[in-house]
């Protein structure tokens, strides 16, 4: 591998970490927002989106769930 294509290996390996970081934090907030009572349309436009459809089918609706994925998400930020 070149110098050039492990440059942008690496870009793309940060930047997934990133997206997953986003991601996370984007999910934390809807879901305290959720708990607090905002409907889906308050959420929505907290996070961006022109839809609340979007919101809800992404993040909200599942009360139950492990903390699995969000371990996971930890450790790839973590490293």
């Amino acid at each position: 591998m070149t110098k050039t294509e492990d440059d942008r290996a690496n870009r793309r390996t940060r930047h997934a970490a990133i997206r997953a970081e986003v991601a996370a934090e984007a999910a934390e907030n809807a879901t305290t927002l959720d708990e607090a009572g905002l409907s889906a349309r308050h959420i929505a436009d907290q996070l961006g989106h022109s839809r609340p459809s979007m919101t809800q089918d992404v993040y909200l609706g599942r009360k139950a769930g492990s903390g699995g994925a969000a371990d996971a998400l930890e450790r790839a930020i973590d490293n």
